[in-house]
Parts: structure tokens; C-alpha cells; sequence
């Protein structure tokens, strides 16, 4: 019988978002290096397969904890391991979905083949930014969960858009929450920071509980 570990201080067990709109509103490529918001660490191994590097950070031990017992199981080709690690997330997740993703033919072996271009680290995303070089930021429950003053992510936004190289993305789950009450994004958001309306349409088309938007480096 299979025993599942306990990560009782874990919340984020599985993600609610979904792992295509993910891969698809970032427009992964092989060059890729992604600096991304851990949780469950189902996004970022979902990025795995598609990029060069993978740096999940985390601001919760548990979160990372999680995650790396997911990476051992992959390591060790336990894939039942690494999708039923933890408990499940409850009604707002659509698992079938998520599972499905992952055991499509031959995803898990390409992500398992590919475990020596993640590194999971318990860090604030404000120190990971200057960590190494990035293309592109995956963002997820930072507006209010991870940081609760707009003007520090206006702050984050500024500094993450000083290290992109032009054309570089970053990718906000909840990006809508960025929208004021004239439902235009607030005006301190980089002047050269703007909405890449087509990979955000992308992301969207898939997402029931999410409202994520995507923003590319302009200039």
C-alpha cells in the first residue's frame, strides 16, 4: 500500500492554476532561464521541460521541503510518489486535470531527465532577483499572500524589469489585481514594462480561477 508523506505546514499541496496556461503565457524556450515562485512546485517543474534552468524560491520551508521531496521522487522514477506527495488541495483544484497534464506520454521521464537544471531554495523573492541572470518571472499569490503592500511590489516590479533583458516576461497569476478602479494597470508600473495582451489571452483561455496576466520588457 502506498504510504504518502505528510506536510502538514505545506498549504499549497498541488497547484489550482493551470500548468498549460502557465507554459503557454510564458513562452517557454530552450534558452530559457526562470526564476519562479515555488509552492507546491508543480509550476515550476511544469517549466522544467521546456527551458534551460529552473530557480523555484520559496519563502515558506515547508513549501520547499515539499518540493524537494517531490524532486527525489522524480529522481528515483517514483512517480506516484511525485504526484501524490502531500494531501490534495480540496474542491478549487481540478486534479483530474493536473494529473493529466503530468502523465502525458513521456512528460515526467523529459522533466526527470532534465532535475539537474532546477534548484529549489527557501529564499524572499526581493534576494532571488540578483541571484544570476533571468529571462523570464513566474509570479504567483504575490499581491497580498507573499507580499502585502502595493508599493513594495510596485518596488519588486521596478527592480525584477531592471534585471530583464528587453523582451523578457514576467508572468502574474493574479495579475488583475494590479488594475485600479478605472480598470487601467496603476500607473507606477515600469514605464517600460507592458501588457503582452496575446500570451496573456493565451494563459487565460485556459485559467477558471485565476486571472493571470503576462508583461514583456519593452525597451
Amino acid at each position: 500500500m502506498l504510504v504518502r508523506p505528510k506536510f502538514p505546514s505545506a498549504y499549497y499541496k498541488v497547484t489550482n492554476e493551470s500548468l498549460d496556461g502557465i507554459v503557454q503565457g510564458l513562452d517557454l524556450q530552450p534558452s530559457d532561464q526562470v526564476l519562479a515562485i515555488c509552492g507546491s512546485g508543480d509550476q515550476a517543474f511544469a517549466m522544467l521541460e521546456h527551458v534551460a534552468s529552473v530557480l523555484a524560491i520559496d519563502k515558506q520551508p515547508s513549501q520547499v521541503d515539499l518540493a524537494r521531496y517531490r524532486l527525489e521522487c522524480l529522481a528515483k522514477g517514483d512517480y506516484e510518489g511525485f504526484l501524490l506527495s502531500g494531501s490534495r488541495f480540496g474542491k478549487f483544484t481540478d486534479l483530474d486535470k493536473r494529473d493529466a497534464y503530468f502523465r502525458s506520454p513521456g512528460r515526467l521521464e523529459t522533466i526527470r531527465s532534465k532535475l539537474l537544471n532546477l534548484t529549489i531554495l527557501e529564499k524572499q523573492l526581493s534576494e532571488a532577483i540578483t541571484l544570476r541572470p533571468f529571462t523570464k518571472y513566474y509570479l504567483s499569490n504575490v499581491i497580498g499572500d507573499y507580499i502585502s503592500s502595493m508599493k513594495l511590489i510596485l518596488e519588486l516590479m521596478q527592480r525584477m524589469t531592471d534585471h530583464l533583458p528587453v523582451g523578457g516576461l514576467i508572468y502574474m497569476a493574479d495579475g488583475e489585481k494590479l488594475k485600479t478602479s478605472d480598470c487601467t494597470y496603476h500607473s507606477k508600473l515600469p514605464h517600460n514594462l507592458q501588457e503582452d495582451k496575446d500570451l496573456t489571452r493565451k494563459a487565460a483561455l485556459h485559467e477558471e480561477l485565476w486571472m493571470p496576466v503576462v508583461f514583456r520588457k519593452v525597451s
